[in-house]
């Protein structure tokens, strides 16, 4: 009877170390999702006031490659990974975004070898400025599940916001995290813009247009030209609609927003092997209009960048 006790307190200080541990990353996740840091390359070339700037979005699908459904866990090493980040990394600097969002990206993550994806695409293509918003965050002894959203800037990223979106299943946020965003402010030379990033709820168009409406009251609340950006997992079409008709991008577009991209111009992005849907959006709010706006294609991912070049309002008096 005395090593069944001394197996059963063993047992009883495993499971309470593991839930310990568990727990305490779940609250530190839930209070602070967005991290912001710096990091060290060359100086970017100094401007004296911009008038037009360069925006992309990206979902590197955690840098696993083109193919659809390819595991996260079928990374042969850290080497091979980071060959494919080299690639992505070669695609951003041949399209040189000034401002980047980045969706499924990997900041401490097990499957990709715990190193932090933003960072090292920040220092491959030379930005200084960098915003990390775990969607994801689990953390056990010897195993971690953190990535989401980032944002790479030229310039500084200055009141970054957590937005919160409605969570398709409680559970699932609870205990693992959801589909959220963020808002923050870019100092760009001459004029300051907000800038949205999102990775929406992939399973449910009503889920998504909640969240819409989240991120028209945000860029509401904003004084300055906003450009909400990322896998918005919705296109205008009858694939997503809500009961009632409702569609995310198209409540947008009815509500103070343009797309980079409009009619046989919007053309899809995923799946990248064989696009057949676009749910990759740049979207402003109080902008002046987008030019060049354009799909990149490439089979880094299973989605496909977007691009474009937006032309800013004269910075208010």
């Amino acid at each position: 009877m005395r090593w069944l006790k001394r197996i059963s307190f063993v047992l009883l200080l495993v499971v309470f170390t593991i839930g310990g541990w568990y727990t305490y990353h779940r609250i530190e996740h839930k209070a602070s999702p967005i991290k912001l840091t710096t990091v060290e390359v060359p100086s970017p070339k100094a401007e004296v006031s911009l008038s037009t700037i360069r925006v992309a979005a990206y979902n590197i699908a955690h840098g696993r490659g083109g193919k659809l459904g390819t595991s996260n866990w079928d990374n042969d090493s850290a080497d091979a990974l980071r060959q494919r980040l080299d690639q992505i990394a070669t695609q951003i600097n041949a399209v040189a975004p000034d401002i980047l969002v980045l969706n499924e990206i990997d900041f401490d993550t097990s499957w990709s070898f715990g190193f932090n994806q933003a960072e090292y695409l920040a220092k491959k293509c030379g930005y200084p400025y960098v915003l990390q918003q775990r969607n994801f965050g689990v953390s056990l002894p010897f195993y971690h599940l953190h990535f989401g959203n980032a944002l790479l800037s030229k310039y500084p990223i200055t009141n970054a916001e957590f937005l919160k979106f409605p969570p398709l299943s409680m559970k699932e946020d609870i205990f693992a995290g959801d589909h959220d965003g963020f808002i923050c402010d870019v100092a760009a030379p001459g004029q300051t813009l907000s800038i949205v990033g999102v990775h929406l709820e992939y399973r449910d168009e009503s889920t998504r247009l909640q969240s819409a409406k989240i991120i028209q009251t945000a860029a509401e609340q904003r004084t300055k030209p906003v450009i909400a950006m990322g896998d918005f997992n919705s296109a205008p079409d009858a694939n997503a609609q809500t009961a009632s008709g409702e569609n995310t991008i198209s409540y947008l577009l009815a509500n103070g927003f343009t797309a980079s991209m409009t009619g046989a111009k919007a053309l899809p992005t995923f799946p990248s092997e064989k696009p057949e849907r676009k749910i990759d959006w740049i979207l402003g709010s109080t902008v002046d209009g987008f030019r060049d706006g354009r799909v990149i294609q490439s089979n880094y991912s299973d989605h496909l960048m977007v691009a474009a070049e937006v032309d800013l309002p004269p910075p208010a008096e």
